[in-house]
Order: C-alpha cells, then sequence, then structure tokens
C-alpha cells in the first residue's frame, strides 16, 4: 500500500493520515508534485508564493509553479543529498546546500549556478537569506554558522560558539540577527550579530537536541523545540522565557508561527499537529494521525497554500487551508460522518507502491543520519544508498 508522505511549514504523513485528507476535504486542491527521485528533504515557498523551491536526495533542486503545479526548473550541481534550500526575498535567487559541503547560489529564471560558497567542514544543515537579500547565513554539522556576501561570495563570520552539530538557523526581520539551535550536546538557542560576529544571548533550559526554532513575524519572540517533547518561547530583547508549552508525548520535529504570529503551531512523532495560541500557552487546536511522522514547512505568503512531505519522493501541495487550522476548536471526532468521509478520501489515495524496504548497509562505527534512515524506512533505498558519509545523527530544518 502506497505511503503517500508528504512536508508541511519544515517528516513523514502516510496515505493513513488524517490530517492531509481533512485538510483536502474541507478546503479544496491537493496538487502532487513527484518529479524527485529520492527522497524530499527541503521546500521553500517564494516570497511572493508564485513559486515553490524543493530540494532533495537525488541532487537536485527543483522549482515549480505554486497555481498549475507545474515544474519550471531542475537545478543541477550538487554531488551529493540536498539537505536546504531558500529564496531570496526578491524571488530572483536560490540557495542550496548539503552533505557535500558546499553552498550553491542559482539564478531562478535562468537555473544557473552562478556562485558557490566554500568553507564548511561537515554537511550543511541549513541556509537562508537576510532580508535585503545581499547575505547568506548557513548552519552545519562542524559546530559553526557561517555569514556569506552574496555578491562576492566572501566568507563574512564564523559564529562557533554551539559545542554541538548546528541543526538549524535564521535570520531574524531586522536583518542584524541570527538564532541558530545545536543538536544533543549543546541543547542551546543562540542569538548572534551578524555585523560583529558576536553572542548576544544563549538560551538554554531543553534536555535535548533542539531540531526547530522559529522567529515571530515581528521578530519579537523566538520558539524552539525538539527531543525534549516541549516548546519554549523566548522573549530576545530581555531574553527571559516567555512560555512553555507541554503537550506533545514525543519529540517535535517542527515549530511555527501562523502568520499573524498569534498562534505556534508544532508537529511531532507523536503523531499530533497541533496550534497554540500564544498569549496564553493553550492548545486550541489538534489533528491526529495514525501513522508515520510530518515536518511543517510553511505556509505560503499569502496563506493559501501549506507544501506537505516526508523523505519520499512526493509533495503534496495543498490549497485554501489556513483558515482551518487556525481556527480555534475541538478535533473532529473519529467515528463522525466527517471521519467517515476522510478515512474514504484516503483509500482514494492509495496504490501498488510497497512500503517494505530493505535494511541499511552495513557501516563501521558509524550512525545512520536521521533523514537517511527515514529514507529506508519508506522504501527509497536507491536515495538513501546514495548518502556518502556521516558523523552525527543531523536532524534537518525545512
Amino acid at each position: 500500500m502506497r505511503k503517500m508522505c508528504a512536508l508541511l511549514l519544515g517528516v513523514c504523513l502516510t496515505s493513513t493520515s488524517l490530517l492531509a485528507t481533512q485538510w483536502e476535504i474541507l478546503k479544496g486542491g491537493v496538487k502532487v508534485l513527484g518529479n524527485h527521485k529520492g527522497c524530499v528533504k527541503s521546500a521553500r515557498f517564494s516570497p511572493d508564493g508564485r513559486w515553490l523551491a524543493t530540494a532533495g536526495a537525488d541532487k537536485t533542486v527543483r522549482v515549480w509553479d505554486v497555481a498549475s503545479g507545474d515544474e519550471l526548473q531542475v537545478l543541477v550541481g550538487h554531488t551529493n543529498w540536498v539537505n536546504a534550500v531558500g529564496f531570496s526575498p526578491n524571488g530572483r535567487l536560490l540557495v542550496s546546500a548539503g552533505d557535500e559541503k558546499v553552498v550553491r547560489v542559482w539564478n531562478v529564471d535562468s537555473g544557473q549556478e552562478i556562485l558557490q560558497l566554500i568553507g564548511h567542514a561537515d554537511i550543511v544543515t541549513g541556509v537562508g537569506f537576510s532580508p535585503d537579500g545581499r547575505r547568506v547565513v548557513t548552519a552545519s554539522a562542524d559546530r559553526t554558522v557561517r555569514v556569506w556576501d552574496v555578491t562576492s561570495g566572501d566568507q563574512l563570520k564564523v559564529l562557533n560558539r554551539h559545542t554541538d552539530w548546528v541543526n538549524v538557523v535564521s535570520f531574524l526581520p531586522n536583518g542584524r540577527q541570527v538564532v541558530s539551535a545545536g543538536g544533543y550536546a549543546d541543547r542551546t538557542v543562540r542569538l548572534w550579530d551578524v555585523n560583529t560576529g558576536a553572542q548576544l544571548k544563549v538560551f538554554g533550559g531543553h534536555t535535548g537536541s533542539v531540531r526547530s526554532v522559529a522567529v515571530s513575524p515581528n521578530g519579537n519572540f523566538v520558539a524552539s523545540a525538539g527531543d525534549d517533547q516541549k516548546v519554549r518561547v523566548w522573549d530576545i530583547t530581555s531574553g527571559d522565557l516567555f512560555k512553555v508549552l507541554i503537550g506533545h508525548a514525543s519529540l517535535i520535529r517542527s515549530v511555527r508561527f501562523s502568520l499573524d504570529g498569534h498562534q505556534l503551531i508544532t508537529l511531532s512523532t507523536d503523531h499530533t499537529l497541533r496550534a497554540w495560541n500564544m498569549e496564553t500557552g493553550r492548545e486550541i487546536r489538534r489533528v491526529e494521525e495514525n501513522a508515520g511522522t510530518a515536518t511543517i514547512i510553511g505556509f505560503s505568503p499569502n496563506g493559501k497554500h501549506i507544501v506537505l512531505s516526508n523523505f519520499s519522493n512526493t509533495v503534496l501541495l495543498w490549497n485554501e487551508v489556513v483558515s482551518f487550522w487556525l481556527a480555534e476548536g475541538d478535533p473532529q471526532p473519529q467515528g463522525s460522518q466527517s471521519d467517515s468521509m476522510l478515512r474514504k478520501r484516503i483509500r482514494e489515495h492509495e496504490d501498488t507502491r510497497s512500503s517494505s524496504a530493505p535494511a541499511p548497509p552495513a557501516r563501521k562505527k558509524q550512525r545512520l543520519n536521521e533523514a537517511e534512515s527515514d529514507c529506508f524506512q519508506r522504501g527509497d533505498s536507491k536515495a538513501a544508498s546514495s548518502f556518502q558519509k556521516t558523523k552525527q545523527p543531523v536532524s534537518f530544518e525545512f
């Protein structure tokens, strides 16, 4: 039975998931973007919401037309898995990076690579443009965050206070600061000044790897989540802990702010997607799924689309879903008429693809990367076999 897996806001839904089909029924169409030949690792909307960029284990970055679902560009040049991708603020450039350690900048219109940023000593886990489009920030398993000049390709700063691999990194809206989050031995979120390279604040308290961070639209708060099953929300100016959101029963793979900043959305391996009220810290919405694990990627800028995937080669693009998810209310009870409709629609997505997967090849004294393990579990052995080297079980941010 086919496992229809998908990427939401920044890991995997199966065809037995109530989440995907519930959105589809309530708010309309779904587009299946399935041209990748390996696991999809990252996806990002362009600033104007017209395009979607996806990156994967097939060593490609692909650009899609959101309205039609057509593939517009295939960017070829990476020599290993591509873990992260991001658009420039004007939508004309893309940055991507992955296991080969090289960060590449592309012209979206022509599909041509225009720049390589070389300096990381291990796999690159996160990328992003500054709000003015002049700089790129990258995170890596080499325990550093690096800031680059997009015009010259020069490395401007190396931020190296993390004590373990860096999972994620993101610019603040002011363009002068970035936040980054570390792995299990680090367990911190750090705030940096990109102009001076100074570490401004360390947000501690997590007891496991921090897998995801999100900055509120107004730049006043940062939310972090990971293996300790808790979401911590920090006041960036004061450094004070604002809220701790407790409820998930397993690690949290992703956290995102809603477009207006009033809600937080989290996705966990406890098979639930939850929305929380920022002011009260109360859970206001929950959708449960029967199997699999999904990763939140993001809303489109106009709030009308959500993209879903897992570490399979399929990306699902939903239309007109945000108003449903952000409405406060109780989860749809199982056994209701609506629930029966969901299950009927689930069956419509099934096909004959086997869910079995070969065992990973043996490696001496080496732990499998988390994403690689997911590839094997989803049956994508070809993509997984292309993985060359991993020193840490890195958690990738989408």
